[in-house]
Formats: C-alpha cells, sequence, structure tokens
C-alpha cells in the first residue's frame, strides 16, 4: 500500500491468502495421502495380499468370477478391481495404489461430509484401520472405508433416493464376507423404514438392485465342495475366544498400546474393560437417537458371524466402522443433549487416538522393515535362475507363493504340477499338499530339487531344526534367510507371518556363490 492507496487490491489480497495457507480439510487430505504413498511403497504385501493380485491376473473375468473367487470364501468386487488394474498393465509394485485410492475416497468423504467436529474427522483417519490396516495393506477390506462413510452420508435420505442407497448396499454385499453381512442388516432396516414411510412401491428399483447385487455376491462367494481353505494348518482362532477378541480388537485392544510388546493377558483384560466404558456413551446416544437396535444387531451379527464361521484379527476393523457408521447417523441428536455429547466426543477422542498411536508405529515399523521376505526372496531366485534357467524350485508351505506375484508365471515343479499357469493357490483338496510344509520339503529334498523356497509359518521351531539337519545331509545349504516382520498394531503379527528360506542343492554351490 502506498499514499493509501492499496495496489493489490482487496480480492487479490485474500486470493493470496488462501494459497499460502490451504484450510484444514485440504491439508489434513494431503498429509494422509502422502502417509499412504510413502507407507504404501515401502509395504511388501503378504499372501492374501499376492493371492487376490494372482487370481486377478492369471484369470479371464469369466473365471474370476464364476470359478476361482468361490475358493476364497469371499464375493469378488476386490478382485474384479485388481483385474482391471492387472489387466491394464499396472505392476504388482503399485498394488498399493489401488487400496490407497478406496481409503482416500472415504477420507474426502469423513473429511468434508461427516458430522463430527474438525479434531476428530483428522483423529478418524489416523485411527488403525484408516490409517494403515485397511489401506496400506491392499485387502478388500479397503472397500469398506469408501463404502460405509458413503452409506453413512446417504442413510438420512435412503427413502428418497433408493437408488443410491441400493447401490451402495450391494456394492458393500459385494466387498467382502463380513461385510455381506453388514449390508445385509442395513438392507433388512431399510425395508423396514421403507415399509413404514409407505414406500416400498418409489422404492421398488433400489430394492431390486440391491436384492440383484446381493444376490451375485451370493453366487460368486458360493462354497464349492472341494473347497481346502478351513485347513487345519491355517485355521483361526477357536470360537472360544474369537467372539471376545473380535470386539476387543475393535476398539482398544490393551492398555498398554504405546508398546512394542506383544500385550500380557492383564493388558488384555483391561483394554476389554475400557472398551466397554468407552462405549456406553454411545449406546445412550444410539438409545436417543432410536438407532440402538440397528447397532445391537450388526455386532450381534458380525460378531455371531465371526464366531460360527471365520474371524482373523483384522475383521475387527469392520465393527469399529459399524461404530463410527452408527455414531454418524446418530450425531444430529447430540445437540440436544450437551452433556451427553461432550461425553461421546470424549470417548470418540481416546479411542482414535489410542489406535492412531498402534497405526503410526505399524506403518513406521513397515516402512523400516521387510513385512513378509517375498521380495528379497524373489530377487536371490532370480539370480539363481539368470545362471540356471533350467533349475527346479520347490515350494513348501503355501505363504511361499507370496513371491510369485514377482514372476510372470508358476516357477515351482511342484505346484500345479509345473505348469507356467496358474501361479495362484487354488485351495482345492487337491492343492491340499502345499499346506503340509514339513512333509512338502522332505519330499523336495528326496526328489533332488535345485532349489527349495520353505515358509517357516506355523512349523515348529524343533522341528525346522530337525529338517535343516536333514537338508544338509542331502547335501543342500542354506542360501538365504528372509525375514518376515509382520506387524499387528505395533506389535509382532500373533499370526506369525514367517520367514522365507531358501535352500540350494550343492549341484548349484559354487556358481550361486
Amino acid at each position: 500500500m502506498m499514499g493509501g492507496v492499496d495496489f493489490l487490491g482487496p480480492s487479490l489480497r485474500s486470493r493470496k491468502r488462501a494459497w499460502a495457507l490451504p484450510d484444514w480439510k485440504t491439508a489434513g487430505f494431503a498429509a494422509f495421502g502422502v502417509w499412504l504413498l510413502v507407507v504404501g511403497a515401502h509395504h511388501e504385501p503378504w499372501f492374501d495380499e499376492s493371492q487376490a493380485w494372482l487370481l486377478a491376473r492369471d484369470s479371464s473375468l469369466y473365471e474370476l468370477l464364476a470359478e476361482r473367487v468361490r475358493y476364497e470364501g469371499s464375493p469378488g468386487l476386490w478382485h474384479f478391481l485388481l483385474w482391471i488394474g492387472a489387466h491394464s498393465g499396472i505392476p504388482f509394485s503399485n498394488l498399493y495404489l489401488i487400496s490407497a485410492a478406496c481409503a482416500l475416497s472415504g477420507a474426502a468423504i469423513v473429511l468434508w461430509r461427516a458430522p463430527f467436529p474438525a479434531p476428530l474427522r483428522l483423529l478418524l483417519l489416523g485411527s488403525y484401520f484408516f490409517s494403515y490396516q485397511f489401506s496400506v495393506v491392499a485387502r478388500s477390506y479397503t472397500l469398506d472405508l469408501a463404502l460405509i462413510p458413503a452409506l453413512a452420508l446417504v442413510f438420512p435420505c435412503r427413502t428418497r433416493k433408493p437408488i443410491i442407497y441400493g447401490l451402495l448396499l450391494g456394492l458393500l454385499a459385494n466387498s467382502n464376507a463380513h461385510s455381506f453381512f453388514f449390508a445385509s442388516v442395513l438392507g433388512a432396516e431399510w425395508l423396514w423404514s421403507l415399509a413404514r414411510a409407505q414406500r416400498i412401491n418409489g422404492a421398488a428399483a433400489g430394492l431390486a438392485l440391491a436384492f440383484t447385487l446381493g444376490l451375485f455376491a451370493l453366487f460368486v462367494a458360493w462354497q464349492p465342495a472341494d473347497n481346502a481353505f478351513m485347513n487345519a494348518g491355517i485355521r483361526a482362532r477357536s470360537a472360544s475366544t474369537a467372539g471376545l477378541l473380535y470386539v476387543n480388537e475393535a476398539f482398544v485392544d490393551r492398555w498398554s498400546f504405546w508398546s512394542a510388546d506383544t500385550p500380557s493377558l492383564p493388558a488384555r483384560v483391561y483394554g476389554a474393560v475400557g472398551s466397554a466404558c468407552l462405549l456406553l456413551p454411545s449406546l445412550l446416544l444410539f438409545r436417543r437417537a432410536g438407532t440402538l437396535p440397528l447397532f445391537i444387531a450388526l455386532v450381534m451379527v458380525l460378531t455371531g458371524f465371526s464366531i460360527m464361521v471365520y474371524a482373523m484379527p483384522w475383521h475387527s476393523g469392520i465393527l469399529f466402522l459399524a461404530w463410527i457408521f452408527c455414531l454418524w447417523i446418530a450425531w444430529p441428536v447430540l445437540g440436544g443433549f450437551p452433556a451427553l455429547g461432550r461425553a461421546v466426543m470424549a470417548t470418540l477422542t481416546i479411542v482414535t487416538a489410542i489406535q492412531m498411536v498402534e497405526g503410526v508405529r505399524s506403518g513406521v515399523w513397515d516402512a523400516l522393515h521387510s513385512y513378509t521376505g517375498s521380495a528379497q526372496a524373489a530377487k536371490r531366485i532370480t539370480d539363481v535362475l539368470t545362471a540356471h534357467p533350467q533349475a527346479r524350485i520347490a515350494a513348501a508351505g503355501f505363504m511361499a507363493t507370496e513371491v510369485q506375484p514377482y514372476f510372470s508365471h508358476n516357477i515351482f515343479s511342484n505346484f500345479h504340477e509345473g505348469a507356467l499357469q496358474p501361479a495362484f493357490v487354488e485351495w482345492k483338496h487337491s492343492d491340499a499338499h502345499i499346506f503340509a510344509t514339513l512333509p512338502e520339503a522332505h519330499e523336495a529334498i528326496t526328489s533332488r530339487h535345485d532349489l527349495l523356497l520353505m515358509s517357516t509359518a506355523h512349523v515348529d521351531p524343533e522341528a525346522l531344526a530337525g529338517f535343516e539337519s536333514a537338508a544338509i545331509g542331502r547335501g543342500y545349504r542354506i542360501l538365504a534367510t528372509c525375514v518376515g516382520n509382520r506387524t499387528w498394531k505395533g506389535y509382532a503379527d500373533p499370526n506369525g507371518a514367517g520367514s522365507l528360506i531358501i535352500f540350494i542343492s550343492s549341484r548349484l554351490f559354487t556358481a550361486a556363490g
């Protein structure tokens, strides 16, 4: 300004300030995106991620959805997205970009449309399942990060916009098995709401769309008779503990949330008690808002499925998102109850802040360590194959197939009878031999394979030491031990990633070095 004259003008000054300081939503979205890209670029996919990619890569679309996905015990929307990516030329190394895109879609809805105060929206993005387990780890659950917030956004107008709501419900049903039941509960509530509003006829198209997509999910996921998925070697936790752990892991899993040590039983008990106490204000809110029956139904159905059928710790993230969904749709009621509002916001702050610590710890650990050892193992095998293209390679343990996406075809001569395609595990009883790790490893050295890639997951250390002695006696030595460092909520994964050990025959000793 000179002589009382503003040469820049007020509009230009306001534009310069806007460019200089982005609003908190844009800044939060950018920070979340940078976090996903940095950690995702360092993340090394583990078996489940690799298996889904191989299914998509090595199948036609018909084979994928009509024949092969059903062996995974899941609907096929995630596999369909991977099929598009793999057949569009996206390399396996960029798998994380697909999950990051889904997570960023959900983040945008949370930041710009969620009813929570700004700090809570940012903390929600930092929570464990948002910031790491469902976003960096590229699996079907990343779809829930986008679809569940979208459903919460549309929920108030579900009777007036049935096509949009029905489409979102149908997509959620096709995401994964746990989300299918989530969508089923929401579908039942929707039908009841339409009946009460006498709008069933007007919503016929939306209902038909949701029902058709739900039937398609059932068709794709219907279990074949020869599925060996629940092989004893990879069975989930027992039913007696699955329900409690499922609920506990969804909120505050332990009081020592900052620690990298495996939680003790007392720490888990304190976490369970803390979770129960922290949920009480939410239950009061749901009662005030009339959504308590919906929340109870979601908890019972999701937990019941986990107990009776199948659940692993990461499935608890669906229950966490169910809680966020119910908070979202009930939030407007808090305007009339200030004390309850403060209590609910305090509990949501505590849960998301604790999970943020766990998410950051997991992401930093992942970026600094080899998650599975598969990339290192693939590189060592490539070096051997470069010098000895005809070398025969065997796999022992289904997690050894984590290396397959790094090659254009199946590299194991004892897998699918050595055929170049497919490279994925089919989960058929005819493939069950690869689950028997030690017997398959002994068979490999007895039949004089040049290389053996062995997964140590679920193998007793004493039995592994015995096999190593037997392999040395037959003229093998260890070429490389590729350590897996899978993490769960900031400590070593209790399910055990194991390591990948490459045994090399004496015939290749000299060349391999």
